[in-house]
């Protein structure tokens, strides 16, 4: 009476019962043959013990919704003004980096991604939060443009500190 069950990881999360998570480039991102999002999702591998949240928030499909718009909006970005102008790709941005309680407040959260801070009366040197000049410098858009928010590790990065931060949010009955 004994009978084989094989169980199949879902095609969005291919890593929830594999331990191979192989790494993402940009191009398999961002290729049609690809899913980005299943992509994506290979990359939120959480270092905490208690990871079965985070792998949950990763399952969402608000998720897989906006790491989608997020992955569709730099991929058609020419400049960082028009990833930043995409209300989704700002709020995972902001969510991922600690700022997600800013994202409703577009103007003042564009205008401090884009600023110089070498320049001494930019925007982002004149928040008194610290937060912004945080990931102001993790993206550095002023002097790098798309390259750093383009790399494959950054793209890894942020996935991962995106389903880390819904999973946060889920367990405190808040919404992003």
């Amino acid at each position: 009476m004994g009978s084989n069950v094989n169980l199949k990881a879902p095609s969005y999360m291919p890593a929830l019962l594999s331990s191979n998570t192989p790494g993402s480039s940009l191009l398999s991102l961002l290729s049609a043959d690809s899913d980005p999002v299943a992509e994506a999702c290979d990359a939120v591998t959480p270092n905490q013990t208690d990871a079965e949240p985070i792998v949950l928030a990763a399952a969402e499909p608000r998720f897989r919704h906006d790491l989608t718009q997020f992955t569709q909006a730099l991929a058609v970005a020419k400049t960082p003004a028009q990833l930043l102008a995409n209300p989704v790709a700002l709020r995972v941005l902001l969510t991922a980096y600690g700022l997600g309680d800013k994202a409703a407040d577009v103007g003042l959260a564009t205008q401090a991604l884009l600023a110089d801070p070498a320049r001494s009366n930019s925007l982002v040197n004149q928040l008194t939060d610290p937060r912004w000049i945080s990931v102001n410098q993790t993206f550095s858009f002023a002097t790098k443009g798309l390259s750093v928010v383009s790399a494959p590790s950054t793209i890894r990065a942020i996935t991962s500190l995106y389903a880390e931060a819904l999973s946060r949010t889920q367990s405190a009955g808040l919404v992003v």
